[in-house]
């Protein structure tokens, strides 16, 4: 997601669907590891964002787990 001023912070998203809840902070890891490993980040840094987090979200039915890292 990115934001119209460059000078405000740009977003990556990663979705993964875990089977159990007990495996949801491991496919929400999975998710931010998918981030750095193919350089989702790539065009923010050439299209000049100066701020830039990753978030990787993992699912099981209604619940869901959050982390986040920060690119700057």
């Amino acid at each position: 997601m990115k934001p119209i001023c460059k000078s405000r912070e740009a977003f990556i998203i990663e979705f993964k669907v875990a089977k159990c809840i007990s495996e949801m902070d491991a496919k929400a890891q999975e998710a931010l590891c998918q981030i750095t490993d193919r350089r989702y980040d790539r065009e923010l840094w050439d299209e000049g964002y100066d701020h830039k987090s990753s978030y990787g979200i993992a699912f099981c039915g209604k619940e869901c787990v959050v982390k986040v890292c920060g690119i700057q």
